[in-house]
């Protein structure tokens, strides 16, 4: 379609655009800043509520160190007082004039403690009271002298529980021992009033309208309150009989980690006791504990959130309600463009309209056109996949992947080959599921395409291969290796299955197989052939020994020097020379005992054994013998057939080894390891040639001369060893010679 010059309908769709691009502009304009704003208001209150945080735990930490400050001063003033020496001889002997002057004195010392002690008992180690100072002595009913005697039992200062009097002041006690050189003969109790702790250390700190700061026992109950109805109250229990609806988790949250003694702050739903009328609101807490002897105190200063964050929430307020106004003048003036372009793009509508139609008549043509040649494209190619597919020498289906689970396949493509192979029209296949003409399909192709699909083999265009039998339409059954491929295709899943007919394949297998027998059996013949002539080589010299007994017997009874004894001695040396013959003959026939049964042989033994069988050969061509072995070893397996491998390998390096000069040797190692044992034969032969290398296991391939070797004896022996014994039979050049290695799996063999 060709462009059009001034396109109305064009410049309208740009006024359009450009009208919602300013309206969003607007809006995308006043959401950052107000999100700017909001995220700055955040980021404002987190610091404001941690500095207010930081504020009241410092405040918090200050109170608690003055009052272990002043509790400490007061146990060092006590500690001057124990020293004085009246006091000390009070104690040790009691006389009108020592009391008095011990009282004077006593009197003397509270007058200088207005902020300090209330007054002071004397306690002999009996726990017995002797003195009490500065009349009237006003004491709780559950006042007790535990404390007293927890001073004398350790020996050390201690302090009391608190304890409130009639007028619900509270009180505790000091307690220091009164030591006379290494003894201790008394106590001084002294009392000191808890409210004047709060005057001095707590009252003067200035907080905001609603902040205060208080004192719990290390049990929370207020000791220090700006309201003393809310003294000797347990916290939590008056919050929660007095206000039983609201949720009180944060503060109990909050209650345990003070009562552990720990220190730091949380923000918390809670009350104002000092309201007229308390309501559940928010807090900040710090809290911090004083520590004195083995208890604490609980220092806590709470201040109101909401009063805190009043600056700038409201300044919050303030800046949505500008940020609206300018967002509202904003999108009024980009509707009001809006609507004036919306007036003109109705002028030119009739225009934008004819043209469009025009534009549109155009296009439709266009693909008319291309659908056409995409239509005769398409018979074009199927007409070419048809042939292709029909010209194939494979039998070749497509059926249908979703009806693999069903009970069958169901056929959708044949080629002529199938049809023609099996004897059946493609109508007649089209009738018919794929499992109707193959042995046991459905089952073997599910776990193959499952698991290939766990291997992510199918998606990578690989196959699976399954071997099954097909039937014809005359029952007649072939074999053949049906290959399967998934495919997708206008959203649906398909499978593509190709089979080879592998009739004459299995034919030559077994004539592969047959082949291999003889062959065994001619390497066993050609083996049998060797040791003939070394049993012949053998005898050579032992019936040469017999021939000279016998001649030496035939001279003497010609001479007639035929003695008993001589003729006894000459026996004897012929039964011997007759057993080691026997000997030699039993030896072979151990050896190359046809037993198909496996059983249980000693390797070095029979290596040992093997040797011995070539010793005339290894002695001829001087080839020493050095066998490496930590142990014999146990093997579980077919003997005379690893006999006939070790006679093998061990008769191509003599082979190899006559043709060489100087000091000619095999070696033989055997090597255990956790998994294998290997067995190593190494000569200095001169090794084998590269281009000979890859041919040593081929049957019939031999490097010696025409008539010195049948080519089949490594062929055997590889064979043996990976079949029988289920190990691996290699070569390989090493240094200056050959090292054929065996390797045998331990398990089941060793």
């Amino acid at each position: 379609m060709k462009k059009m010059k001034n396109n109305p309908l064009k410049k309208n769709n740009n006024l359009v655009k450009r009208s919602v691009f300013i309206i969003l502009l607007s809006i995308l304009l006043s959401a950052v800043l107000a999100l700017i704003i909001y995220s700055n208001y955040n980021r404002f209150k987190d610091d404001l509520i941690r500095n207010e945080q930081d504020r009241l735990l410092n405040i918090a930490d200050t109170i608690a160190r003055s009052i272990e400050s002043y509790i400490s001063n007061q146990q060092s003033i006590l500690m001057i007082l124990e020293r004085d020496l009246d006091v000390r001889a009070f104690l040790e002997e009691s006389s009108d004039q020592k009391s008095l002057a011990v009282s004077d004195k006593m009197q003397m010392f509270l007058s200088t403690q207005k902020n300090g002690f209330e007054g002071i008992q004397l306690y002999r180690t009996s726990s017995a009271l002797i003195g009490t100072y500065l009349e009237p002595y006003k004491k709780n009913a559950n006042d007790n002298i535990e404390d007293v005697k927890e001073a004398f039992r350790t020996n050390l200062q201690t302090a009391s529980e608190v304890y409130f009097d009639e007028g619900k002041n509270p009180y505790f006690y000091l307690n220091q021992p009164i030591w006379n050189e290494e003894k201790v003969i008394g106590n001084i109790r002294a009392r000191i009033s808890i409210n004047k702790i709060y005057q001095n250390f707590i009252q003067p700190i200035k907080f905001e309208k609603k902040g205060y700061a208080s004192v719990k026992t290390s049990s929370s109950v207020f000791i220090m309150h700006p309201k003393a109805d809310q003294l000797g109250q347990d916290v939590l229990k008056i919050r929660k009989e007095k206000y039983p609806n609201y949720d009180w988790s944060d503060l109990e949250e909050m209650f345990d980690k003070q009562m552990n003694g720990e220190r730091g702050t949380g923000v918390y739903k809670s009350v104002w006791v000092t309201d007229e009328k308390p309501k559940l609101t928010l807090k900040f807490n710090g809290y911090s504990p004083a520590y004195f002897g083995n208890d604490f105190w609980i220092v806590t200063v709470s201040s109101d959130y909401y009063e805190a964050t009043k600056y700038i929430r409201t300044n919050l307020y303030t800046t949505i309600i500008v940020m609206s106004i300018i967002a509202l003048s904003c999108s009024l003036s980009a509707l009001y463009i809006v609507f004036m372009m919306m007036k003109q793009k109705k002028l030119n509508e009739v225009g934008v309209l004819l043209a469009r139609v025009q534009d549109l008549n155009s296009e439709l043509e266009n693909d008319i056109e291309q659908r056409i040649i995409l239509e005769n494209n398409l018979r074009e190619s199927r007409r070419k996949f048809i042939k292709l597919f029909n010209t194939g020498t494979q039998l070749t289906f497509v059926v249908n992947a979703s009806s693999i689970k069903e009970g069958g396949l169901e056929i959708l493509e044949v080629n002529d080959y199938a049809c023609e192979r099996l004897g059946y029209t493609r109508d007649e296949l089209f009738q018919m599921k794929l499992s109707d003409i193959l042995e046991n399909m459905t089952d073997q192709l599910i776990t193959g395409i499952e698991k290939n699909r766990t291997e992510k083999m199918m998606t990578e265009n690989r196959q699976i291969c399954i071997e099954t039998n097909f039937t014809t339409s005359r029952n007649d059954v072939f074999p053949v290796e049906l290959y399967v491929h998934e495919f997708i295709m206008e959203e649906s899943l398909f499978l593509m299955f190709v089979g080879r007919d592998i009739t004459e394949k299995k034919q030559k297998d077994k004539l592969i197989e047959k082949n291999r027998g003889i062959m065994i059996y001619k390497s066993r013949l050609a083996a049998m052939g060797e040791m003939i002539a070394s049993i012949a080589h053998q005898w050579r010299q032992p019936l040469s020994r017999l021939n000279l007994i016998i001649g030496n017997i035939e001279d003497a009874y010609n001479y007639d020097e035929l003695e008993e004894v001589y003729f006894k001695e000459q026996i004897s040396k012929t039964q011997t020379i007759v057993q080691e013959m026997s000997a030699i003959i039993d030896e072979f026939l151990y050896f190359f005992n046809p037993n198909s049964e496996r059983d249980h042989f000693f390797l070095i033994k029979t290596v040992k054994t093997s040797i011995d069988m070539l010793k005339d050969r290894l002695n001829i061509y001087e080839i020493e013998t050095i066998i490496e072995a930590d142990n014999d070893i146990e093997i579980l397996g077919y003997h005379s057939q690893f006999s006939q491998v070790l006679l093998n390998l061990l008769n191509n390096s003599i082979d190899a080894l006559k043709l060489c000069k100087g000091h000619r040797k095999i070696e033989i190692r055997v090597i255990e390891t956790e998994c294998n044992l290997v067995i190593e034969i190494l000569d200095n032969g001169g090794g084998i040639a590269d281009e000979n290398m890859i041919h040593l296991f081929t049957p019939y391939f031999s490097t010696k001369n025409k008539g010195e070797g049948t080519g089949i004896g490594l062929y055997i022996s590889k064979l043996i060893i990976e079949r029988n014994f289920g190990g691996m039979l290699s070569l390989m050049n090493y240094e200056d010679g050959l090292k054929a290695i065996i390797s045998l799996d331990r398990e089941g063999t060793v």
